[in-house]
């Protein structure tokens, strides 16, 4: 199984009861939602010091992103495949 990237919306509590709803941040190779899930809760806890938990909504493959991912070896412009079609060099 090759590393997906899956998008997940979460809402995150912090130890001092705050509550940021409605966040959105994207996975990187991930081998499966589960993998997913877990890189986020412990990104989080890595990042935020009043860290408590998670709860998530949604969790989807980036199906889109991966497959603009795929034309370009470098994984940067999708449009790399067609070269410089103005004979232009690069610099």
């Amino acid at each position: 199984m090759k590393p997906v990237t899956f998008v997940i919306t979460y809402s995150l509590y912090h130890i001092s009861g705050k509550i940021d709803n409605d966040k959105e941040m994207k996975v990187k190779n991930c081998m499966g939602e589960l993998h997913a899930k877990v890189k986020l809760n412990e990104y989080l806890k890595s990042k935020i010091k009043d860290f408590d938990y998670i709860i998530i909504h949604t969790c989807k493959e980036d199906r889109v992103g991966d497959f603009l991912r795929g034309f370009g070896s470098s994984g940067g412009n999708p449009f790399d495949f067609l070269g410089d079609i103005f004979g232009g060099t690069k610099k």
